[in-house]
């Protein structure tokens, strides 16, 4: 049996409404993420997961069982969007809160804690009965860290220029190596988050390449990366002759990836490792790859975006059709042909478009 966790905002599907669907339970429909979906297609009749609420409450409120394979979305019209239905396992009678959670250091590699973006994402080892009191065993015992995660990069990936950013040198994953083969099953077991700092994302590419044939854009600026991954669009900023760059993602992972990045190009980067959704460091230009793939991610951003901007900062953002873009206030600014993989895409090339929020 495999162990999930299964994320929703109770203002939108709550617990006791899934209970309320009985034991025919309901589909988990409306995902878009790549990586969420991918979870639910390795799921099994029979599985558990921890059902969580995000925004309102930030707890494990209940444990749901998957009651049927991957199947298409009938939310959308893409065939590429498949998901499971669920149904209601038991509650938690004393609901732990991320707080809780995060501050458990037996859980530091729960995906709660590591995966924030994911609705549905992967945790593997015993699942306790009783909680938060049976914590201690729910998470495998994991050898890679942030900290030793710099060899492993380097046995894993090669330094190569993505396809539309020529300049700079990544290392990046390909059909070549084993990063790029292993399941998120594989990946678990060695305390690795999907690594998405290992691939050079569409949106991130367009932006990139905006911000070095427009070096204005950031010259002499204090520059933010938000959701860097590689740190692809930092690096960019930094050649530009942005003042000062800050990448930032949540995951760790990202941070030693950012760091080895920015030494192949000869530029410093500083890495912001904490959710900074909300904060504002001063910075004159936010620059923002591939954001707008989760909808309850999105509605975190925007307020935040209009507020940066009032203050006086440019939002600049690059997306290459996601399904939770603003359908307005963002001006765009060009687009780009991008050349992906379609291991990660549904094309080889992406329409990546950079906007300017407006």
């Amino acid at each position: 049996m495999n162990y999930w966790l299964f994320k929703s905002e109770p203002s939108v599907f709550s617990f006791e409404a899934l209970k309320a669907k009985g034991k025919a339970g309901t589909q988990w429909d409306g995902v878009r993420n790549y990586a969420a979906r991918n979870n639910m297609k390795a799921m099994q009749i029979g599985d558990l997961g921890f059902f969580y609420h995000s925004n309102e409450g930030l707890n494990v409120v209940g444990i749901a069982e998957v009651c049927a394979l991957a199947h298409p979305d009938t939310t959308s019209d893409d065939p590429r969007w498949e998901c499971v239905d669920i149904r209601a396992f038991k509650d938690v009678p004393t609901p732990p809160t991320l707080a809780e959670i995060k501050a458990n250091p037996k859980l530091a590699d729960m995906a709660l804690v590591r995966l924030g973006r994911l609705r549905a994402a992967g945790d593997h080892g015993r699942m306790e009965g009783s909680l938060p009191h049976g914590w201690a065993g729910t998470c495998s015992v994991t050898a890679l860290t942030p900290d030793s995660a710099r060899q492993f990069i380097l046995d894993n990936t090669a330094l190569m220029a993505p396809p539309h950013v020529p300049e700079i040198q990544l290392y990046l994953a390909d059909e070549a190596h084993g990063l790029w083969q292993r399941t998120e099953d594989e990946l678990v077991e060695i305390g690795l988050p999907p690594p998405f700092w290992a691939f050079a994302w569409a949106g991130g590419q367009g932006l990139a390449r905006y911000v070095i044939d427009n070096p204005a854009t950031v010259r002499g600026k204090r520059v933010l990366d938000f959701a860097s991954g590689s740190g692809l669009v930092a690096i960019a900023a930094a050649k530009a002759g942005a003042a000062g760059v800050t990448a930032a993602d949540i995951d760790p992972f990202s941070g030693t990836a950012v760091r080895l990045n920015a030494q192949a190009n000869g530029v410093e980067i500083e890495f912001l490792g904490t959710d900074c959704i909300g904060a504002d460091m001063g910075w004159d230009v936010v620059l923002a790859g591939d954001v707008f793939y989760d909808k309850p991610f999105a509605d975190r951003l925007m307020p935040w975006f209009s507020a940066l901007k009032q203050r006086g900062a440019q939002i600049l953002v690059g997306d290459p059709g996601r399904s939770y873009l603003p359908p307005s206030g963002l001006e765009p600014l060009g687009v780009y042909e991008v050349p992906v993989t379609r291991a990660l895409e549904d094309a080889e090339i992406k329409r990546t478009t950079v906007w300017r929020l407006a």
